[in-house]
Formats: C-alpha cells, structure tokens, sequence
C-alpha cells in the first residue's frame, strides 16, 4: 500500500537519482545502517519525533524508538496511514503534530525560561526547529499565521 501520490512519490526519490547516490547507499549498508548519531543524546530540548505508522523503509517500532530511547526528552507521535514520507503523505496531519508541538505546554514553558533568562520579553513563534518537509512546513505556518 501507498499513501503518498504519484507527485510525493516522484519527490520522494529524487535524492535516489543523483550522482553518487549509489555509492553512497553501499557505503550506508556497510556501515552498519541507520543509528542516531552519539550528538543525539546531548539534545536536552524537548523534541517531537514524528514516524509514518506504515513506513516500509525504516521500521518505526525499531528506528523511531532509538531515537526516543537516544533523546532524553522526546515524545513519539505516530503518522497514521503513512509510510515513509509524512509530510508528502499526510501534510496536514504532519502541520499539526507539529503545530501542538510547537504550541504546547513544555515547549511553551522551556522557551519563556530562556526568553526571561536572556531578557527578551518578545512573545513570537516559539524558539526551536523541527525538520519536516517544504509541504508541512508550509501548512505550519499557515497555521501559526492564524494563530497570531
């Protein structure tokens, strides 16, 4: 099954037709695959790790919890009816797990802390990056663009 469109599809593997893309996957596999860099465990930010519940790439009960595992203050949210690629599969889900993220309590409170320890009185969108993709970061600010 799929849940992205012909359009997400051809997106998505964009990054598999350029040059070296071989080399660089062969290197990938020796390597030992996938695991969240040793520098991952020294983010004490909150942070919102987001995983497609049907990816057929990487295994979210195995990779998205070794992030979780690896991130000292770390939530999952669970994609559903998505794979590999959330914000070309589910943009508007993806903008509001993301938006609550943003939004909510913790991260509210760990950036008023550093607002008021730095002296800025500034109330704007909250500090902090999530990496998403151009479709969901898209949606994400219409959404804070309402909000404001």
């Amino acid at each position: 099954d799929t849940f992205a469109t012909e359009d997400a599809i051809k997106i998505g593997r964009l990054h598999c037709v350029r040059e070296g893309w071989d080399d660089a996957l062969v290197s990938f596999m020796l390597s030992g695959g996938f695991s969240p860099s040793s520098k991952v465990s020294t983010i004490d930010a909150p942070s919102l790790v987001m995983w497609g519940r049907q990816d057929g790439i990487l295994d979210g009960t195995e990779f998205a919890n070794k992030f979780v595992e690896t991130l000292p203050n770390a939530s999952l949210r669970w994609i559903e009816e998505c794979g590999h690629v959330p914000h070309l599969e589910q943009p508007s889900e993806t903008a509001n797990v993301i938006s609550e993220f943003l939004w909510g309590e913790e991260l509210q409170a760990v950036t008023a802390a550093a607002q008021n320890t730095k002296g800025d009185d500034s109330s704007s969108f909250p500090v902090g990056y999530v990496a998403a993709g151009a479709s969901a970061t898209a949606a994400l600010l219409g959404i804070a663009a309402n909000l404001n």
